[in-house]
């Protein structure tokens, strides 16, 4: 009955279960060993430039932040998890476009800095970057595949397959969106950087050179100038974000939960990677932003999530079609008894 029942907004609920999620939680963990392992293993045969690798190979004895990559990685696996579990259909139709935005979120928009600010601390090489970025599709690509593999395709009732409902897309509801949505993301940026980031004197003398926190407006302006190219790569990731989100929502249409959950994750990968170690950004440092685009991130992607569902409206004549098709079979189910029919009394008179 679950299943059937629609919400006032002409939505039915989220499908999976407590129970559900709890049991995908093992298959994370153990995604998220395979994840973090073959990860350390790539990194020695990518042909990042001779310097690159010597500072790679230099952290490679220092496993004991091994702990902090299997976090990291847990967030990328439990995304993977939720997009093959909770997502509408099976095969390329929803693999595919789940592998276009893990792309996306985890490969291509978290090394924007490295792509567009050469020259900023923290960065690497635009060759270096493109060579990480290859790598981590590949290994985006196997972590994807596993849980598809690993994840059996069921609803909270144990069902293979479900009533599909239609949709309609407004068009200019989710241009306007998106364009919202690219704001924000500066917006927050800005805010977590400053009251997060910043507060941390360790990112002061590394991104600055300067110990002491000048105040908000100060400390901005004095980035805006020294980087007067931060703002359109900012708005740049504010939209690649919007849009890689957009990618994977027609799968979670009859979804809000589990799509905001999936964007969110997919969102955090930046924030995720940046705990394991880094040949170019020091450990403290390295803390300080990813509490920083923690917050900020899981604040966005729940919010893009949140947002881009609606831009999928019931079909008003889908709806009347799927609740007739849900009362039938309601009465299909259970029929009710059909009443005998008394036999005519010969001593009663006929009317004429």
């Amino acid at each position: 009955m679950a299943n059937n029942t629609l919400r006032s907004t002409g939505r039915p609920a989220d499908l999976s279960s407590p129970s559900d999620i709890l049991r995908q939680i093992p298959v994370a963990l153990l995604l998220a060993v395979v994840y973090t392992s073959f990860m350390v293993f790539i990194q020695l045969l990518l042909p990042y430039s001779g310097e690159h690798r010597e500072k790679i190979a230099a952290l490679l004895p220092s496993l004991r932040e091994y702990g902090f990559m299997m976090a990291g990685a847990f967030i990328c696996s439990t995304a993977a998890v939720i997009g093959a579990s909770e997502g509408e259909g099976r095969g390329p139709k929803l693999f595919l476009p789940l592998l276009l935005a893990c792309f996306g979120a985890w490969c291509v928009i978290p090394n924007f800095s490295g792509l567009l600010l050469q020259g900023t601390p923290g960065t690497a090489s635009f060759n270096d970057t493109l060579v990480s970025v290859a790598g981590g599709m590949v290994v985006s690509a196997l972590l994807l595949l596993l849980a598809f593999l690993c994840i059996p395709k069921l609803d909270s009732n144990g069902e293979k397959a479900r009533v599909k409902s239609g949709y309609q897309l407004n068009v200019v509801g989710l241009l306007l969106k998106i364009l919202l949505l690219t704001v924000v993301y500066v917006v927050l940026y800005f805010v977590s950087w400053y009251f997060l980031q910043w507060r941390f004197e360790a990112a002061r003398v590394f991104f600055s050179g300067v110990a002491e926190n000048q105040g908000m407006d100060t400390e901005l302006v004095n980035v805006l100038l020294t980087n007067i190219r931060l703002i359109p790569v900012l708005l740049l990731k504010g939209l690649a974000y919007a849009l890689i989100a957009v990618v994977p929502l027609r799968s979670f249409l009859d979804k809000r939960l589990s799509y905001m959950v999936l964007v969110a994750l997919l969102f955090l990968s930046d924030a995720a990677m940046l705990l394991g170690p880094s040949p170019l950004i020091p450990a403290d440092v390295r803390m300080a932003m990813a509490l920083d685009r923690g917050v900020s991130l899981l604040l966005f992607g729940l919010l893009t999530g949140f947002l881009l569902h609606g831009c999928y409206i019931p079909n008003p004549a889908a709806e009347v079609t799927r609740t007739a098709a849900v009362r039938s079979g309601a009465a299909g189910a259970r029929p009710a008894a059909a009443r005998p029919r008394q036999p005519a009394d010969p001593t009663r008179p006929v009317a004429r």
